[in-house]
């Protein structure tokens, strides 16, 4: 089968579009299947249509991926760039048919960019998995190791980087401004250490250390108890490194639910945050995290 060949057996131009293609096809189904007639005077039977149909529509399906491609690269993504990152990441985008069906994925444009709304968040941070292994994967070759099934290094590279492309001005702004406080808030999570029962209602909470990218929470004894987390993934991403870094002041009230107040198996109480900015420190953001990518990289 070939082009010339099913567009004579539909009886369509070789420029026809997707819908007149599919108007075409059940205009014929009408006239020629069994279902439908007895008999019928076209000159083609059904099997050759259903040929002829099925292969110009994965012809077109397939134009219309490369026109979209080549459309999609022609327009450079339109974000801030943090010049200084330690890598440029790809950015990816889905790609559609007419109806809205995700065909697949593909890479726009490749960049120091900023994430902002219009990057859909996993494939976010799926940019950030492929530039840490990419990170990895050049530092191996002038090294001559292998350091690809290093989870725990992939990890930590894929968090460091998030940092300079999800900066603090876009986590504040997932947040709301607070007018009496002057400073930001949003709801977060305390996720209980085992063992550890739930703070009451109204404790105020105090930052504790960062392990393991994690801002644990002590009581007002100074006894820990857990980490600080959020339902919106995209405040983790923009929030803790702030902390890491400390650029933020933090205040923490317990704000449990009056239903859970005897559970004795509770693992999480509400909280409510607010944040705000602290003075800034002596060393960029960036220089500190483009120092300790160095630093892991190096110690192999």
């Amino acid at each position: 089968m070939n082009k010339h060949k099913a567009c004579e057996i539909l009886g369509i131009l070789p420029d026809t579009g997707i819908e007149e293609l599919k108007k075409r096809y059940h205009s014929l189904m009408v006239v020629t299947h069994p279902d439908s007639v007895s008999e019928h005077d076209y000159p083609y039977e059904v099997h050759e249509i259903n040929r002829a149909y099925e292969y110009m529509l994965d012809h077109l399906e397939e134009e219309q991926i490369r026109e979209k491609t080549l459309e999609m690269k022609r327009i450079r993504w339109n974000a801030p760039v943090n010049p200084n990152a330690f890598a440029a990441r790809p950015i990816y985008q889905y790609y559609e048919d007419e109806d809205g069906n995700r065909l697949g994925l593909m890479t726009v444009d490749q960049g120091r960019y900023m994430w902002i709304p219009d990057e859909e968040f996993s494939l976010f941070l799926k940019s950030l998995y492929t530039t840490a292994k990419e990170i990895i994967a050049r530092d191996d070759e002038a090294k001559h190791i292998d350091r690809s099934r290093d989870m725990s290094l992939m990890g930590d590279i894929t968090y460091l980087i998030a940092g300079q492309f999800f900066g603090a001005d876009m986590a504040f702004s997932l947040m709301k401004w607070d007018e009496n406080s002057e400073s930001y808030y949003s709801k977060a999570m305390l996720e209980l250490a085992p063992g550890k029962s739930a703070p009451n209602d109204g404790d105020i909470l105090i930052p504790g250390s960062v392990r393991d990218h994690r801002l644990y929470l002590r009581d007002k004894g100074g006894h820990e108890l857990g980490y600080l987390t959020f339902k919106d993934d995209r405040l983790l991403f923009g929030i803790i490194p702030l902390f890491e870094r400390r650029a933020v002041k933090l205040k923490a009230v317990v704000h449990n639910d009056p239903k859970h107040k005897r559970r004795a198996n509770l693992k999480s109480v509400d909280v409510d945050l607010w944040l705000r900015h602290a003075e800034k420190t002596q060393t960029s953001a960036i220089e500190s995290i483009n120092l300790q990518i160095q630093t892991l990289l190096d110690q192999a």
